[in-house]
């Protein structure tokens, strides 16, 4: 599936291990996170790359969506999820694995604000889910999806949203070559626990 952004949002994320603790790079994590992203769709997870204590993607919102299908994972307790209060800036929001990965500084996202779409025959409420609220969706899920007690994530994410002077592919290979700069390996294309669940373009 091809995404075109007409006015681009494209955002680069961090998420670490609660403690660092290194269980993230393995075949069942790296499986049970691509499912969990499909599903937790209201963002498109574009490229992604797995170290043990943290991971790296980048995402995209999914536009034109309703809250109002059947099975919609974003019906939170059999109530639509409403637009949350503005995202406030924390100087100690980037984790180590931010920097690394060659971003520094915060980064603050827009208020949700609720659109109309016609769809058949008449209007629809659509909010914008925040990338925050979409975070804590998709962890959660990934949580309820295997049974290992010390598989546990940070509370917080660091998150940047590319500028339009700022290339995806780029950072892309950037980010891609973390596992080689660790010295997991000797070829950064080799590391198994990367790949791309939506093919964004930027």
């Amino acid at each position: 599936m091809r995404i075109d952004l007409g006015r681009p949002t494209l955002v680069f994320i961090t998420v670490c291990t609660k403690d660092r603790v290194p269980w993230l790079a393995c075949d069942e994590a790296h499986r049970l996170l691509v499912e969990t992203w499909r599903r937790a769709d209201a963002w498109l997870v574009g490229k992604f790359v797995l170290m043990p204590d943290h991971l790296h993607l980048f995402a995209a919102p999914r536009l034109g969506r309703s809250l109002a299908l059947p099975g919609d994972p974003l019906r939170l307790g059999g109530r639509l999820a409403l637009p949350e209060e503005p995202i406030r800036p924390d100087t100690n929001l980037a984790p180590p694995g931010a920097h690394e990965a060659g971003f520094a500084g915060r980064a603050t996202l827009p208020r949700s604000r609720a659109k109309r779409i016609p769809q058949r025959g008449g209007n629809l409420a659509l909010p914008d889910i925040s990338v925050e609220r979409w975070l804590r969706y998709w962890k959660s899920q990934f949580s309820k999806s295997h049974s290992h007690a010390d598989w546990v994530w940070q509370s917080s994410a660091f998150h940047h949203r590319l500028r339009g002077d700022e290339s995806y592919t780029q950072k892309w290979h950037y980010v891609q070559e973390n596992p080689l700069r660790a010295g997991l390996v000797s070829d950064a294309v080799a590391w198994p626990y990367q790949g791309e669940v939506y093919a964004l373009r930027w």
